[in-house]
């Protein structure tokens, strides 16, 4: 009740114009760092580069020479090449958008418009009166991208490693010209707290980096920090609404806040930026954090965001010795070990889970922006001092937040294990080369994407069965966050309605209710089993539950079965995004066949349904969201959607099967699937029909070798 009070009065205030009145649109002035420095200090250029605190910082600590020369030996021939390429490209006024698309933005656009659109704002109109997204602006992200300036990093990591005086020189003409252009509380780029501290973020990094070339003159340190000044009051004095967004907005401008109360010691509001800064820091930790170490925000990419401001914070606490609430690190450190569980080891990826934004808040190192190794070896190792993933080009994230002593540590390797994250209904299950992770949750915070039950299936660091992501979130239908319906995800959907009730831009209405049932393995973990339902269609005219129980036969065999237990009429669809196919659907028995890649076969079967049709959709025309996947924003890929649809009444099963062994036969029934293998293992899979409390399992494998591995669950009689 509270948060809606208060978010109603911040409407209020925006509407009215009072945020007009409290942040007035000003003019840079010369002397703006004067504004906010202490009285004892230099009030002119000269004298405040003499005493800045910038000859201070020690981030990383060793000398450029020993930094150089790790990044070098790190990240190997290709790898740096990467790395001065992309440096070279930014001298040629190209910026690279949510790890995707690379436009040439400087000089032709600037800072208010947006490339690929030619959409534009107003750089005189007051940020509160500009839309984040509307019919004539389009989608704000585009135009907010590059004042991020993540292109920075790039440029003083390349700046490390060649000593090329073009690139401190680049930097300092584009933000001189940001500086230009974007007056204070006036253009898009003042809108948003969290935006600013990511840009002075990037802006710190950039002038520890180049704080002693020749292009880093008395007079562009003392405008810059001036800058940076100005911001951090804008974030200071509008931090209520990123308080109101319960997200990762408030960690950002946290960590906005306290960075410029650490670095900058004689500003005069340094102390209290920082005090509240940590007091933020905290208090989201212990808000947004699980103990199981998920995450608020429903998202795996969010999670990243959360866990890399943090990793940040905990860098500089330890560069310059400042004390951090044991709290707020163990609940870091279990974000960390949480976001391992559900990663691919072979690729570094993790499941395309929930919004997805293309925000990558620390680009330090030439990883793919799909590979979290960068982020998580960063933290165990800040956290823990546990080197999990040995030598490779993941490590120059690490190096540049502690320093080269992470090189001369011993591999210390960590096992994934299959994980249950009760919490927040996260579920992994494994057995290597495979994993699996699905979502059984009833919403406590605001969901991202109808998806409950969701099946991500990985194999060899290949996604088989993928989540499509997000693309945009402002576009022409359906691609107006399109992909986080739930006919995009691989679960059931009924009548083709989402599980929950769309709102107005992110919102959802009846929040899905769901149940973990069970999730457990035989002793010596050769079979494992989830069941969970959700309740998403009970209040809907079917009245329809759905249950997915998903058993794991060693390292070969994934057996799905859906059951929909209903009271009337509805069309039911099964849905898998697959990554790839190679051939057509094909009979197989009573029901389907669907090669797909390395070697892996998807059966299908289903019973309880009239005028049932199969499907397969790959690079869609634009009108159908089906057959994409967007690996970042803005970015679409093709994919190939399976369908199995019909008419149902009552109760539905469903039955699918991801086999990755060369199987002599696959036969799925309705209450009993039986595998043989070529090396005469026999694996039969009872599921009988479901009563109101389960679905009851009977699993035995019966090898050549005459051992045996069983599971039950569930009343069998």
């Amino acid at each position: 009740m509270l948060w809606t009070v208060q978010r109603i009065l911040y409407e209020v205030t925006l509407r009215i114009g009072l945020l007009k009145i409290k942040f007035p649109q000003t003019n840079w002035s010369e002397q703006e760092l004067s504004k906010w420095i202490k009285p004892d200090y230099p009030q002119d250029a000269l004298g405040y580069y003499e005493r800045s605190s910038i000859h201070d910082w020690s981030f990383p600590s060793e000398d450029r020479k020993a930094i150089a020369l790790a990044i070098t030996s790190t990240l190997g021939e290709d790898s740096l090449a990467k790395l001065i390429g992309e440096a070279e490209e930014i001298l040629d006024g190209k910026i690279e958008y949510f790890s995707g698309d690379t436009v040439k933005v400087f000089p032709d656009y600037g800072w208010h418009k947006n490339p690929f659109t030619g959409q534009f704002v107003e750089r005189s109109d007051h940020w509160s009166s500009i839309p984040v997204y509307s019919t004539k602006t389009g989608d704000i992200k585009y135009i907010w991208e590059p004042a991020r300036f993540s292109f920075a990093y790039k440029l003083a990591r390349a700046y490390y490693v060649s000593g090329n005086e073009k690139l401190p020189e680049k930097f300092w003409e584009i933000a001189e010209n940001w500086i230009i252009e974007n007056h204070p509380n006036s253009g898009p780029n003042w809108k948003d707290g969290q935006e600013i501290s990511l840009r002075i973020m990037a802006w710190c990094f950039a002038l520890n980096a180049f704080k002693y070339s020749p292009a880093s003159t008395p007079e562009r340190i003392f405008k810059l920090v001036g800058a940076i000044a100005t911001q951090a009051s804008r974030i200071d004095r509008g931090h209520k609404y990123a308080e109101l967004q319960r997200n990762n907005h408030v960690i950002s401008e946290g960590v906005g806040l306290w960075t410029v109360g650490l670095l900058f010691p004689e500003l005069s509001d340094s102390k209290r930026w920082y005090d509240r800064g940590i007091k933020i820091l905290s208090k989201a930790a212990d808000a947004q954090i699980a103990d199981d170490g998920s995450y608020i925000q429903n998202s795996m990419n969010y999670h990243r965001v959360m866990l890399d401001n943090y990793l940040w914070v905990l860098s500089l606490a330890k560069a310059f010795n400042r004390n951090i609430p044991e709290k707020l690190k163990s609940k870091v450190q279990r974000a960390a070990e949480f976001i391992y569980h559900f990663q691919d080891k072979e690729s570094g990826h993790v499941p395309n889970y929930g919004n997805n934004d293309g925000a990558l808040v620390l680009p330090i190192s030439t990883c793919g922006y799909l590979d979290y190794r960068p982020s998580i070896a960063s933290a165990f190792w800040l956290l823990d001092q546990a080197r999990i993933y040995g030598k490779g080009a993941w490590e120059e994230h690490a190096i540049w937040l502690t320093g080269i002593e992470i090189l001369a540590a011993t591999e210390q390797q960590k096992e994934q294990r299959s994980f249950a994250a009760t919490e927040g209904g996260y579920y992994a299950m494994r057995s290597e080369p495979s994993f699996a992770m699905v979502r059984c949750h009833s919403h406590q915070h605001r969901p991202g994407q109808a998806d409950m039950l969701h099946m991500d299936l990985w194999h060899k660091g290949l996604n088989i069965a993928l989540d499509p992501g997000t693309y945009r979130y402002y576009a022409e239908p359906p691609w107006n966050i399109g992909l986080s319906d739930t006919t995009a995800h691989n679960t059931i959907s009924v009548n083709k309605l989402n599980q929950m009730e769309r709102g107005p831009r992110f919102m959802w209405f009846n929040w899905t209710e769901s149940k973990e049932i069970t999730f457990r393995n035989d002793e010596n973990k050769s079979i494992e089993v989830f069941q969970g339902e959700h309740y998403g269609y009970g209040a809907t005219k079917s009245k329809t539950t759905h249950r997915r129980t998903i058993i794991r036969i060693e390292n070969h065999t994934w057996l799905i079965v859906d059951d929909l237990i209903g009271s009337s009429k509805y069309e039911a669809t099964l849905h898998w995004l697959l990554n790839s196919v190679d051939g057509e659907i094909q009979s197989a028995g009573e029901g389907s066949l669907l090669n797909l890649a390395l070697g892996a076969k998807l059966h299908t079967n289903c019973w309880g349904m009239d005028d049932t049709k199969l499907s397969l959709k790959s690079n869609a025309a634009n009108q159908d969201t089906q057959g994409w996947w967007s690996p970042t924003y803005g970015i679409l890929e093709p994919a190939f959607s399976f369908e199995m649809t019909g008419t149902a009444k009552g109760l539905t099963r469903f039955a699918t099967a991801f086999t990755f062994s060369k199987s002599d036969s696959v036969e799925i029934h309705q209450n009993k699937t039986k595998i043989q293998l070529k090396d005469r293992t026999d694996i039969t899979i009872d599921y009988l029909q479901p009563s109101a409390i389960n679905t009851p399992i009977k699993v035995i494998i019966s090898r050549a070798d005459q051992t045996e591995s069983k599971l039950t669950f569930g009343d069998l009689n």
